[in-house]
């Protein structure tokens, strides 16, 4: 039973990745009538770097200003993603 549902997990996550990659082309193409490659990809890889950095040094808190895009997804595992002001708030309340 557990290599049937560890088989429906893969699935899925094969079926998600190949979602999420698709959906960046489709965007990518909307998004180039508004600002050059270059800048959308250096944006891309920057949230990118941002979120793995994060991730990787087990982060409480990433701040962001954006509030399209990296504000929007609210946590990415253990690291909430939260604004200026919010963080700041949080820094006072540890403070006292």
């Amino acid at each position: 039973m557990d290599g049937y549902n560890m088989d429906l997990r893969a699935i899925g996550m094969g079926l998600a990745f190949v979602l999420m990659w698709s959906s960046a082309f489709t965007s990518a193409r909307i998004a180039v009538a508004y600002a050059s490659p270059l800048l959308l990809l250096s944006v891309r890889f920057l949230i990118s770097g941002l979120l793995a950095m994060a991730i990787a040094g087990e982060a409480n808190y990433l701040v962001s200003g954006d509030k399209r895009d990296v504000l929007a997804l609210k946590k990415v595992d253990k690291t909430r993603i939260i604004t200026a002001r919010r963080f700041l708030t949080i820094l006072e309340g540890e403070q006292r």
